[in-house]
């Protein structure tokens, strides 16, 4: 693979870089004591803990980030992503929160490793922090290419995602689901659109009469992969249920 030639995109990489490490360190600090720290779920109903729930889902999901084209049996992909996603039902964040107050929207910094197989199978981990409730966030995703796509027709891909969100001491909650991908390249710029399902199951571990919620969503999603050579660029939204999602990543392809 040729390395990017200096001129407006070498320019460009450094600042994006700038700007997504800039974004990790403004989300990451924002500890749970300044945020909505989610430590009174007694004080929910049945129908509200479905609400935060589902907000959890999206948020803890794992965003897939990028184009239906494989990385082929040698490619290896370290990236950094930030995820930005506006609440749906800030008025029961709140009162999980014991009225302490609630983000409009809550980042998620996201470190990410891919490495790609044969046949066309990808295989991704990611590790993160959910600041806005004091959580950590782990996944594994498994890619494949139906359709590898070239220069005149697109590419087809199916992901198989999983996360488990962890520290939060009154809830347990986990994420699974599948997407179903379609790109196409245009010389540095692969467009894509997909759509999927998402299943949410959470329960409080908390004593309280809730009941452990089952959701099912759909999830619509569109983006853009920019390719600068040995740096690639990621942007995407997402919409999960009412919730609304978007993503930047920054990657380096080896």
């Amino acid at each position: 693979m040729k390395r990017m030639s200096r001129g407006p995109w070498a320019r460009f990489v450094p600042s994006a870089v700038c700007v997504l490490s800039t974004a990790w360190v403004a989300g990451g600090v924002l500890s749970p004591a300044s945020a909505a720290d989610l430590s009174s779920l007694q004080l929910l109903s049945q129908s509200e803990f479905r609400q935060l729930a589902q907000d959890l889902g999206g948020i803890a999901s794992f965003k897939g980030l990028a184009s239906a084209t494989p990385l082929g049996v040698t490619g290896f992909d370290v990236a950094t992503s930030l995820s930005w996603s506006t609440l749906a039902h800030r008025e029961v964040w709140n009162k999980a929160a014991a009225g302490l107050g609630s983000p409009s929207a809550v980042p998620v910094p996201a470190l990410r490793l891919a490495k790609g197989g044969p046949w066309g199978l990808d295989v991704g981990v990611m590790a993160s922090t959910v600041p806005a409730t004091g959580a950590q966030l782990s996944g594994a995703e498994l890619r494949w290419a139906l359709i590898e796509g070239g220069p005149v027709t697109p590419a087809l891909g199916l992901r198989l995602h999983a996360t488990r969100l962890s520290g939060v001491k009154q809830l347990s909650l986990g994420t699974s689901g599948f997407d179903v991908t379609l790109s196409k390249g245009f010389a540095l710029v692969t467009p894509y659109i997909g759509a999927g399902a998402l299943r949410t199951a959470a329960t409080a571990q908390v004593s309280t009469a809730l009941a452990g919620e089952n959701l099912s969503t759909s999830r619509l999603f569109a983006g853009a992969h920019l390719n600068f050579g040995l740096f690639d660029v990621t942007l995407e939204a997402d919409r999960s249920s009412d919730l609304r999602t978007v993503s930047g990543r920054l990657g380096y392809r080896f």
